[in-house]
């Protein structure tokens, strides 16, 4: 899985950047799961607008992952908790994802097996 990070204003640690990597290798089993080649984009910035203070932060992150894109979005009072939210929205958008295919699956199966058995 390939990440990049966009950071427009220049704002971010580097030890910011390697915590969120560190959160995001997590993501990895459902990478290998699928045997795909995978493109996260990470974007973390000072969000600014008149519904919001100063101090809030925005992490975006897209990910690519065979041909499906998933979004997560989070607004927090620091780019950490920003970031570890929004890690946690993904993971729970990919788990939904993965269980709808499995799902999936399990019925085209048993469709299959109902075919066979009334051939036979």
């Amino acid at each position: 899985m390939n990440i990049h990070f966009r950071n427009p204003s220049g704002e971010l640690s580097q030890k910011l950047i390697d915590r969120v990597e560190k959160k995001l290798t997590k993501l990895q089993k459902f990478v290998i799961e699928r045997n795909y080649e995978a493109q996260l984009f990470v974007d973390i910035n000072k969000e600014s607008g008149s519904n919001t203070s100063d101090n809030m932060w925005r992490a975006s992150l897209n990910l690519d992952l065979a041909g499906d894109r998933y979004n997560a979005s989070e607004l927090a009072n620091t780019p950490e908790t920003a970031g570890d939210r929004a890690i946690r929205e993904l993971m729970a958008e990919l788990r939904t994802a993965h269980g709808k295919q499995r799902a999936e699956y399990k019925r085209g199966g048993s469709v299959l097996k109902r075919l066979v058995r009334g051939f036979a």
